[in-house]
């Protein structure tokens, strides 16, 4: 096992980081854009070699993560029916017994997900789907193989594309809002890759901004010493208090470097039910944050993630 910690600190001089141009988005907050160039700045004053860089598959990569995540949501949660183990609901029969406890089991989120991969997994569909999704997943990975080919050792994006946002700001009506928010995030898993979000500033309203870094296959070492490089895990002066949205006082700080995460992305569940609690947590239940053996659809855990096999 590599000492990640000693990897904290370690010299990023000579390295060569890659800037992706598809991931300047129409419609990214100018704050991200000016945060984004400070990272680069970090990186540069470290010593690293800044390159650019092209991913030319990435536009495709959240419509192909909505239908893989979805599927493997799907297949995976068949087996919470009540009959073997965790939540169960009683019903008038059989049927009744398994509409009824997974009904109550899931959130919102999670039934949306549910019924959005059994659809795009059912029989009239896997080709057109499933299939074509999974195809440009293969295609997302060769662009990320070929530019770690070509010696970049790590890449430089935004976490996401707008500060983060109050719980229940985003998502009420349409989930597709929500969904966007991982537009820079999504590549990592389908691709199989670690990556790592680092705390980097705060917005102009006191909220969190985020850079995220993106290594190659088994090389989180990397990551944590570029975290630890970037200015952004104890910027010069120190963090500024923050202010909580719509309820005034100071909260805390942000940490230094985090690991990876969803970085802003929809909670699965619609929020963690006291059902879902008792199927071990609604957002590790759907899969969305707990990656499966292949390392598909998922976002990664609580860690900077392993890569997965194609």
């Amino acid at each position: 096992m590599p000492d990640y910690e000693a990897a904290i600190g370690r010299s990023v001089k000579g390295m060569r980081i890659g800037i992706p141009k598809e991931y300047r988005v129409d419609g990214m907050a100018a704050e991200i854009e000016k945060l984004w160039e400070q990272g680069i700045a970090w990186l540069k004053a470290a010593g690293a070699e800044i390159v650019e860089i092209s991913l030319p598959h990435t536009k495709y990569a959240l419509p192909a993560y909505y239908i893989v995540a979805p599927a493997e949501a799907s297949s995976n949660l068949a087996r919470y029916d009540g009959v073997r183990y965790g939540l169960r609901e009683p019903g008038r029969d059989i049927i009744g017994m398994y509409e009824n406890t997974r009904a109550r089991g899931f959130g919102k989120e999670v039934r949306r997900r549910v019924m959005i991969g059994t659809y795009v997994l059912s029989a009239g569909y896997y080709d057109a789907y499933y299939l074509r999704a999974q195809r440009v997943r293969t295609l997302i990975k060769c662009d990320f193989e070929e530019v770690f080919a070509r010696g970049v050792q790590a890449i430089l994006t935004p976490a996401t594309p707008t500060a983060a946002f109050g719980i229940g700001e985003k998502g009420g009506v349409d989930p597709i809002e929500m969904y966007l928010n991982d537009v820079f995030t999504v590549t990592v898993n389908m691709a199989g890759l670690p990556g790592l979000a680092v705390p980097a500033g705060l917005s102009s309203e006191g909220l969190p901004l985020g850079l995220q870094l993106i290594g190659r296959p088994f090389d989180e070492e990397t990551l944590f010493s570029l975290g630890e490089a970037n200015g952004g895990a104890h910027p010069p002066g120190g963090w500024p208090p923050t202010r909580r949205r719509g309820g005034g006082g100071e909260g805390k700080a942000p940490a230094g470097p985090r690991r990876r995460s969803s970085a802003g992305g929809p909670t699965p569940s619609g929020g963690n039910s006291p059902a879902d609690r008792r199927w071990g947590g609604g957002r590790d239940a759907t899969g969305h944050q707990r990656a499966n053996a292949s390392g598909q659809g998922a976002v990664a855990p609580a860690s900077a993630s392993r890569p997965g096999s194609t």
